[in-house]
C-alpha cells in the first residue's frame, strides 16, 4: 500500500533531475553542415551507416560533389580478427578480437584538406566455442554490425567537430 505513495515521488524526483535514456542514434541532433558529398572507396557498410546518420541530422547527402559542398571520403574499410586468448588445456581459441578500421578525409568546397587520411578504429572481443559454431558466427556478425555503427558514430562526430 505504501509502495504507491513512495513510487510517485520517486518518479517525479527522477524526472526533475534531468535523467533520460540514451538514444540509439548518434546524429539525432541538428548537424553542423547542411550539405555534404560522400565518396566511398571500398567502404560500403560504413558509408551507408554514415549517410543515414547524417540524414537523420538534417544534412542533405549528395553523391557527386557540387560547388559549395564539403566532401567526405571514406576508404579502406577492413575487419581484422585476431586471437585474444587460447585454452591452456586444449590449445584451441577461446576469444577473438575483432577490429574495424576506416580511413576518412574531409575536403572543403575550395579543395583544401580539413582532415587528411585519418584512420578511425574500433574493436571488440568475443568468446568462441567450437561446439556452438552456428551461434558464435551469428555473434560475430552482430559484433561486426555494432562496430560499423560505432565507427560511423565516430566519423559523424568528427566531421561535425571539424565543420563547426
Amino acid at each position: 500500500m505504501y509502495f504507491r505513495y513512495i513510487l510517485l515521488p520517486l518518479l517525479l524526483l527522477l524526472c526533475a533531475c534531468g535523467f533520460h535514456l540514451r538514444g540509439s542514434q548518434v546524429a539525432a541532433t541538428k548537424s553542423a553542415v547542411t550539405s555534404l558529398a560522400v565518396k566511398s572507396v571500398s567502404a560500403g557498410q560504413v558509408t551507408d551507416q554514415v549517410t543515414s546518420q547524417f540524414k537523420l541530422g538534417g544534412t542533405r547527402i549528395k553523391e557527386v560533389q557540387d560547388r559549395g559542398d564539403y566532401l567526405l571520403t571514406l576508404s579502406n574499410e577492413g575487419f581484422d580478427r585476431d586471437v585474444l586468448s587460447v585454452s591452456a588445456d586444449t590449445g584451441k581459441v577461446k576469444e577473438y578480437q575483432l577490429t574495424l578500421h576506416v580511413v576518412m578525409s574531409v575536403n572543403a568546397p575550395d579543395g583544401k584538406s580539413l582532415v587528411d587520411n585519418e584512420t578511425i578504429t574500433a574493436s571488440r572481443d568475443y568468446t568462441f566455442d567450437e561446439s556452438s559454431i552456428l551461434g558464435k558466427s551469428n555473434e560475430e556478425m552482430s559484433v561486426r554490425e555494432d562496430l560499423v555503427r560505432q565507427v560511423s558514430g565516430q566519423i559523424v562526430r568528427r566531421v561535425d567537430a571539424v565543420l563547426r
